[in-house]
């Protein structure tokens, strides 16, 4: 792994659905090796909002799963609780790596990601260490841009941190969360306008349960419930 100048320390908690319908608390430590490549003090400030938004606004309190479990379409329909989808079950190294290459994507041109450590207190509080290039290998070779159905939202660099698929019917649907930074004030121009020029940059509070999706039409035989 490449030596990094910069160690981000952080930790949310949260539930593992499991394939055996299992709902499982856990907590996670998070590292995150990085090393900054602008000399943009805004664009510096408004990615480690972005980090902290993704931890304390989406991953902390979140149901996490395998894309395709079955359970998926009834708490997408019926429950507000934030759930986060991966391409496989939600081991401790997955988790880290789409961590890892969602934090790359949303703070590209302001961070250089290079590697992360976590521990969980389900993982025996072993800490596995990822290096970036090790993540983007993992993610293929699982083929997760089919899994989920296009560009999955760990490789995007908007606001949307799930993919759900459920069924209306018989027809299975996909529900990507794309949000625009822009809802936050986090967007990467905000301050080169000239009625936003304060030097402080307020952290706006998501609504975790109201989030609006983009429904990309799948096919049954490809997503089976």
């Amino acid at each position: 792994m490449k030596k990094s100048p910069f160690r981000w320390h952080t930790s949310w908690s949260g539930i593992v659905l499991s394939d055996d319908n299992l709902m499982l608390p856990n907590t996670w430590d998070f590292v995150l090796e990085y090393e900054i490549v602008t000399d943009e003090l805004y664009f510096k400030d408004i990615a480690m909002q972005r980090l902290d938004f993704m931890i304390h606004e989406k991953f902390d309190s979140s149901i996490w799963t395998n894309f395709s479990n079955v359970w998926c379409n009834d708490f997408y329909n019926r429950m507000n609780s934030y759930m986060i989808t991966l391409p496989e079950d939600p081991y401790d190294s997955l988790i880290a790596a789409v961590a890892m290459l969602k934090a790359q994507a949303i703070t590209r041109g302001a961070f250089e990601i290079h590697g992360c450590t976590i521990i969980s207190k389900l993982g025996y509080a072993v800490e596995n260490v990822i290096d970036i290039e090790e993540t983007a290998q993992m993610v293929n070779s699982i083929d997760a841009q089919s899994v989920l159905g296009g560009d999955p939202w760990f490789l995007r660099e908007d606001a949307g941190f799930t993919d759900i698929l459920h069924y209306e019917g018989k027809d299975a649907k996909i529900a990507k969360e794309q949000e625009s930074w822009d809802v936050y004030k986090l967007n990467w121009d905000y301050y080169n306008q000239l009625e936003n020029s304060e030097p402080v940059i307020p952290l706006q509070r998501a609504k975790r349960s109201q989030w609006t999706p983009t429904v990309i039409k799948g096919g049954a035989d490809d997503h089976e419930a």
